[in-house]
């Protein structure tokens, strides 16, 4: 079996239509047209039925959380894709809802003209539940295709129980990354010949081109308005990630264990009960100004890379620092070797923490 083949789950089963009109790729999580596993795997398909290929994006007004901010940023995505189908030689069908409930059934309707339907396997937010809802109303094959992470999610559970501590995850990582980077998405998609076409959706098309007129005239919530200067879309995050690259790494491996006032606040996401996640910037302090003691101490295979790094510890494992750190208990710990410049609401008096924390007091804080 092809490497590729195990990130590939069968939703629906059954033989293609023959008499369909092309092969359907419904975009529900990797709003990309590069390094995507579903695309590719839609394009395959697509060239193996000598169908061409539609891309199907749609927007929701119903969506959980969706607001001004969801919807502009993933406006923004939309157009990039429609530009970047446009060079690849596909047909992008974009639609975004104007009044509740007015694309319900329209993912069924398009799949039953196609050929067979691919989509994302994502395995949280509404995508399964959407997923599953299509292929029990579609009489053609739906295709999931996991592109979550670079190693399959299918590799690193295995047939054993549910990997729940970095510590087991870790080592199934380092096992299977070699054969899955070798097999990762193609950054530049290879587009089949019969793949392409023009061909036009029977539904009115979103006008992309002006994104802010077609906020103004949707229903959505907005008390969460958009956030300035953090664009949606591909080429958006490729530059982020290129001034992430130029301005943090560089430098981090010489200058890591110099001490030094931080730049920038350092983030920590806590995954109870113990294992911790740490990112630094380039110019943070990391080994001289803080200096971790562990009781007992971290496993023996601690990993640092460039940029970041995890600890694992046992239950018992406490974690000391020259400094005070501040936690404020929302969806994740966040963790700041000093306090941001912009105004940022206090926690409760319970989650200001000195210089010393044991793993249970943090366990005792975190279930109050």
């Amino acid at each position: 079996m092809p490497y590729t083949d195990i990130r590939v789950r069968h939703v629906r089963t059954g033989p293609g239509r023959l008499g369909g009109d092309y092969v359907l790729y419904w975009i529900q999580a990797y709003r990309r047209l590069e390094s995507n596993h579903a695309l590719d795997e839609a394009l395959r398909r697509a060239d193996e039925a000598g169908k061409p290929l539609v891309v199907y994006e749609g927007l929701r007004l119903d969506y959980p959380w969706a607001s001004l901010r969801h919807h502009r940023f993933i406006l923004e995505g939309m157009q990039v894709n429609r530009e970047a189908a446009t060079r690849l030689g596909l047909a992008y069908w974009p639609f975004v809802e104007t009044e509740p409930g007015a694309g319900r059934g329209l993912v069924a309707r398009l799949a039953e003209r196609a050929t067979l339907v691919v989509t994302d396997d994502f395995p949280c937010f509404v995508v399964p539940d959407q997923t599953e809802a299509l292929a029990r109303h579609v009489t053609v094959p739906v295709l999931a295709v996991d592109g979550n992470t670079i190693v399959p999610l299918a590799r690193l559970q295995g047939q054993g129980p549910a990997v729940t501590t970095a510590a087991h995850l870790r080592p199934r990582i380092h096992r299977d990354f070699a054969d899955a980077w070798e097999h990762r998405a193609s950054a530049t998609p290879r587009v089949p010949r019969v793949a392409r076409s023009s061909l036009l959706p029977p539904f009115p098309v979103a006008d992309l081109g002006d994104v802010d007129g077609l906020l103004a005239r949707l229903p959505v919530d907005r008390s969460v308005s958009a956030v300035v200067g953090m664009p949606g879309g591909t080429v958006a995050a490729r530059r982020r990630l290129e001034e992430f690259l130029a301005r943090r790494l560089t430098g981090y491996a010489e200058s890591r264990s110099e001490p030094s006032p931080p730049e920038a606040v350092a983030l920590c996401s806590w995954l109870l009960p113990c294992s911790v996640l740490l990112s630094f910037d380039a110019d943070d302090f990391v080994s001289a100004s803080l200096d971790w003691l562990t009781l007992p101490l971290f496993d023996s295979e601690l990993a640092i890379a460039t940029g970041a790094f995890t600890l694992t510890c046992c239950e018992l494992a406490s974690l000391e620092a020259d400094c005070s750190v501040l936690f404020s208990f929302v969806a994740l710990w966040v963790w700041f070797t000093r306090l941001p410049t912009a105004p940022f609401p206090m926690p409760p008096a319970r989650a200001v923490l000195g210089a010393s924390a044991s793993a249970h007091a943090l366990s005792a804080i975190a279930n109050q």
